[in-house]
C-alpha cells in the first residue's frame, strides 16, 4: 500500500473513532487526493448527516510526524462539537 493510501485510511479511522458507533465515514470520491474529505452518514437517524469534513495541507501538517493519541486530540479539538449533540 502507498504512503498517500495509508494515511487516507488511518484518518478515516481517527475520523470513526471521533465520531463514534452512530456514523458512518464515507470518503468523498476523490478520496485518494489531499486534502483529504469525507461526511458521516447517521447510522440511527436515516438520510442525516453532517456537513462535508475537509482537512486542509495545514492540517495534514500538523499532524504530520504525531503519534495517534495526539492525532485524536488534533481532529477532536477541529470536529469533535459536530458530534457531540448527536
Amino acid at each position: 500500500m502507498n504512503p498517500l493510501q495509508q494515511l487516507i485510511d488511518e484518518i478515516r479511522d481517527l475520523f470513526s473513532e471521533i465520531a463514534g458507533p452512530s456514523f458512518e465515514v464515507v470518503n468523498d470520491p476523490d478520496f485518494h487526493h489531499l486534502p483529504y474529505r469525507c461526511k458521516f452518514i447517521s447510522k440511527t437517524q436515516p438520510g442525516k448527516y453532517v456537513a462535508p469534513i475537509e482537512l486542509t495541507t495545514g492540517d495534514v501538517r500538523c499532524m504530520n510526524g504525531r503519534r495517534r493519541y495526539e492525532k485524536l486530540d488534533y481532529l477532536r479539538g477541529r470536529f469533535g462539537h459536530l458530534f457531540t449533540s448527536q
